[in-house]
C-alpha cells in the first residue's frame, strides 16, 4: 500500500501541533481519524514515526528524517491546485513567519501590510516571540521562515543578513545617567536598576556580548518578556534599559525617554533571514524573501 498525500499532510499537522487532537482541529477532522492516519503511516513505512511518552508524541530519528520530505510534497500539491488558475504575478496560499520581538513588532506589520496589498489572495500568520523560540520553530517545521537578531543557528538552518539595526541605552529623561552621560563601562553598570528582556532574547544578548569582560557588573533589577512593557517601565522612571532604536525612537522624539551616549560600547547588530536547508521554498515563499530584501534595501 502506497503512502498517499492525505497521510504526509496529517503527520506533518501533528509534528507542528504537537499532538492529535490539535491537529484535528487545525484539519477539521476527528482525533480518531488522525490516530489512524498516523498509525497507518507507521504500519506503511513498517516503523514509528513518533515515540510516544507519558502521552507525549516526541517525533523519531525516522520522523525526522522524513519530515522535510513531507512538508514539501504538500507545499507542491498546494501550488499544484492554485498555480494553473493564478497570474505568474499574483500569489496566493499561506505562509507561517516567526520573528524576535522587535523584528515581529515594528518591522514585519509595515512588511506584511505592503505584500498583502500587492496579494491579496495570500494569508500570513506572524508569531513574535524571541529569537530562541523562533529558531526552535523553525527547525521543526512549525514556521516557513523566521526573522532573528542575531546569528547562531542550528546547522539544519540557513541564516542571511538582512538589514542593520542599532541598540540604545534609554532612560526617562531626569535619571542620573541621561543628566550625566557615562563616560566608561564601570560608569554606566554602577546603576542597580536595570530592566532587561528574558534570557534567550537577541537583544539582550547583544547587549551582554557588548560588556565583555565587565558582564559581573551588570545589575538586573528587572526582567521582563516584552519591549513595550520594558519602555513604560523606563518612561515611569524605574529603570534603565537597552533596546532597538527601532522601538523607541518615537518615545525619543517625543520626550518620554532619553537616548543614553555609550561611544565605549558597539550596540550596532545585523538582523537577519532564516531557513530550514531541507524547506522547499514555494513560488510564494520566494516572492516573499524577495520582497523582503527590496524593502529593506529601499528603507536602509
Amino acid at each position: 500500500m502506497p503512502v498517499t498525500l492525505r497521510q504526509l499532510e496529517i503527520f506533518s499537522s501533528v509534528v507542528k501541533n504537537g499532538s492529535f487532537s490539535d491537529a484535528a482541529k487545525e484539519l477539521n477532522l476527528s482525533q480518531p481519524a488522525v490516530s489512524m492516519s498516523v498509525s497507518q503511516l507507521e504500519n506503511i513505512l513498517g516503523e514509528r514515526v513518533f515515540d510516544r511518552v507519558d502521552r507525549t508524541l516526541l517525533l523519531n530519528d525516522r520522523g525526522r528524517a522524513i519530515l522535510p520530505l513531507a512538508v514539501e510534497l504538500c507545499s507542491r500539491a498546494s501550488e499544484i491546485e492554485t498555480g494553473p488558475n493564478t497570474h505568474l504575478t499574483q500569489q496566493v496560499g499561506s505562509l507561517k513567519i516567526g520573528a524576535s520581538s522587535t523584528i515581529g513588532n515594528y518591522l514585519l506589520p509595515v512588511i506584511l501590510g505592503g505584500f498583502i496589498k500587492q496579494h491579496t489572495k495570500v494569508n500570513i500568520r506572524l508569531n513574535s516571540s524571541n529569537t530562541e523560540q523562533a529558531l526552535e520553530d523553525l527547525s521543526s517545521f512549525k514556521i516557513d521562515i523566521a526573522f532573528i537578531e542575531g546569528i547562531s543557528v542550528a546547522p539544519e538552518l540557513q541564516a542571511f543578513p538582512w538589514r542593520q539595526d542599532n541598540l540604545v541605552i534609554v532612560a526617562h529623561p531626569n535619571h542620573s545617567l541621561a543628566k550625566h552621560p557615562p563616560s566608561n563601562v564601570h560608569d554606566l553598570l554602577d546603576k542597580p536598576d536595570w530592566i532587561l528582556r528574558e534570557s534567550g532574547s537577541g537583544t539582550r544578548t547583544i547587549f551582554e556580548n557588548s560588556l565583555r569582560d565587565h558582564l559581573h557588573e551588570l545589575k538586573v533589577y528587572l526582567e521582563l518578556g516584552h519591549t513595550e512593557a520594558i519602555k513604560t517601565a523606563v518612561a515611569s522612571g524605574l529603570g534603565v534599559s537597552c533596546l532597538s532604536i527601532t522601538a523607541v525612537k518615537a518615545m525619543i522624539d517625543h520626550g518620554d525617554l532619553a537616548a543614553v551616549a555609550v561611544p565605549f560600547l558597539d550596540l550596532k547588530r545585523n538582523l537577519y533571514i532564516v531557513v530550514h536547508k531541507d524547506k522547499y521554498r514555494s513560488r510564494l515563499m520566494n516572492a516573499f524573501l524577495r520582497f523582503c530584501e527590496d524593502w529593506s534595501a529601499n528603507t536602509a
